[in-house]
Formats: C-alpha cells, structure tokens, sequence
C-alpha cells in the first residue's frame, strides 16, 4: 500500500524538475524563432504557446508570428516616415 506522503514527495520531485527545465530555456531553444527576422519584435511566451498549440510550449502559434511581423511593419513605417 503507498503512503500518502511517498506519493506527494514523488510528485513534488518530478514537478522541481520540469520548472529546472523550464527556467533553463532561452529564445534560442524555440526554433521557429532562432532565426527569425520579426524576433526583436516579439516577446515568445511559453504559456501562450502551451495553450494554443494543445500543451507543447516550444511550438509557437502562427497567430503570434503574424502579430509580431505586423508590429515590425509598424515600428519600420513609423520610423520611416519619423525621418
């Protein structure tokens, strides 16, 4: 029979573990933004990505790409016509 105990410290040891993952991730580990001309534009969230995607929280959502590519054209035309 497990003990209740066991069972939450087992729990509390696999879930440390995904955060230490988790907290060592940097931009570079989402692909799709490595190289990215619309990545100074953009802010990746992990969990938009989680939750839009159906939980995997490196695959990004079209919807963000789109949206960072139209704030890049913004900024540029601003800029441009600023000058």
């Amino acid at each position: 029979m497990r003990n209740r105990l066991s069972d939450g410290t087992s729990q509390t040891r696999r879930k440390r573990g995904h955060e230490i993952e988790l907290r060592g991730l940097t931009k570079s580990a989402i692909s799709k933004c490595y190289d990215c001309e619309d990545r100074l534009f953009c802010a990746p969230c992990l969990v938009r990505n989680f939750n839009e995607s159906g939980g995997d929280y490196l695959k990004v959502a079209p919807h963000f790409c789109k949206a960072a590519a139209l704030n890049r054209k913004l900024v540029l035309e601003y800029l441009a016509e600023k000058r």
